[in-house]
């Protein structure tokens, strides 16, 4: 997945990037009530991280 990021920078920061944006999507969810379930959660995330 971190490999469709195509933008010119190291894969390092490629990988912080997603990570760091998935844990605080996970904490803005708990944070939420956990109202939506996993897999909308999961499917809005990949919607924002990968463009087509």
């Amino acid at each position: 997945m971190i490999s469709h990021i195509d933008i010119d920078v190291s894969a390092d920061f490629k990988k912080q990037f997603v990570i760091g944006s998935f844990i605080n999507t996970v904490k803005w969810w708990i944070g939420n009530g956990l109202t939506q379930n996993p897999g909308e959660i999961i499917d809005s995330y990949l919607k924002c991280l990968i463009r087509k």
